[in-house]
């Protein structure tokens, strides 16, 4: 099974992991300083994947799902 990234295309994908971290109400800047990166990775994450480690996506992915499953707890 191929990755969603390249399964769905990289600026698809991108448009995915921005919309899911704007709707947890996360700036580009908050979502750097959880997961200890610059806003200009997370920013190049969300732009053009192809061009970052798979490790680093990961990274902001897992986070956005940390995220999302601490939203839901607290709602």
């Amino acid at each position: 099974m191929q990755p969603l990234i390249e399964q769905i295309g990289a600026p698809a994908f991108g448009q995915l992991l921005r919309k899911r971290r704007k709707s947890l109400n996360l700036t580009q800047m908050q979502l750097a300083q959880i997961v200890n990166m610059r806003q200009a990775t997370i920013s190049k994450v969300e732009n053009n994947p192809t061009k970052c480690e798979y490790d680093t996506i990961f990274r902001v992915c897992s986070a956005l799902d940390e995220q999302q499953s601490s939203v839901s707890v607290n709602d």
